[in-house]
């Protein structure tokens, strides 16, 4: 697409969890919201009783969380090497995947 960068990432468990105590959450974000990530698609390979929910991140709580982060900050009195709190995450869509009380295979997700 135009303007846009579109990639696919396979993320396989390091360890398997198990999907009856815990679903198994993945999120992509830049910390710093320099780039912002849209899931458009996910895809469970492994056990066929495992399925993947795409939650979309609430944006107007994300932005009244960056608003009450900033609030009383003044840049001019901030110092030059001062960070920026990361705030990416309260953006950031999240895939909840769970099995039917077996371990979660990999996840592949896509976004753009």
């Amino acid at each position: 697409m135009e303007g846009r960068v579109i990639e696919a990432h396979r993320r396989p468990l390091a360890t398997p969890a198990s999907a009856i105590e815990i679903p198994v959450t993945v999120k992509i974000f830049d910390p710093y919201y320099y780039v912002a990530y849209t899931v458009t698609g996910v895809t469970v390979r492994g056990d066929p009783s495992c399925e993947a929910t795409l939650i979309r991140a609430d944006l107007k709580a994300a932005q009244a969380e960056v608003d009450a982060t900033w609030a009383g900050l003044d840049r001019a009195s901030a110092p030059r090497d001062m960070q920026l709190p990361p705030i990416g995450e309260a953006f950031s869509d999240r895939v909840e995947v769970r099995c039917g009380g077996r371990a979660s295979p990999s996840c592949k997700a896509r976004r753009s």
